[in-house]
């Protein structure tokens, strides 16, 4: 039953992290950033959260693939949710300005 504890309390950070960051972003821009916000979706066993901008949803991580956060070898734990969803949104962010039309 402790790996059912442990998911649950994943889970429970990572819509913690997600709830933050939409507030955050709310605070910045007022109720401009309803087209902005970031999401998460539990599936069986995978979590998947995404980046939605005007509708259109960016993927900004899924565990079925590699998982892409900074593994702390000291504690034996990764980065925590808050900051690798900040790290990936700026990234993507920062993808989209580059792009020249």
């Amino acid at each position: 039953m402790k790996v059912l504890e442990n998911i649950k309390d994943e889970q429970k950070a990572l819509i913690e992290a997600c709830n933050r960051i939409n507030n955050e972003m709310h605070d910045k821009q007022g109720w401009r950033n309803h087209d902005v916000f970031v999401s998460c979706t539990f599936a069986s066993c995978y979590i998947i959260i995404n980046m939605t901008i005007n509708q259109i949803e960016l993927p900004l991580y899924c565990s079925a693939n590699n998982d892409d956060r900074i593994y702390y070898e000291k504690s034996d734990k990764y980065e925590n949710w808050y900051p690798y969803i900040k790290r990936k949104f700026r990234e993507v962010k920062e993808q989209i300005y580059d792009v020249k039309l």
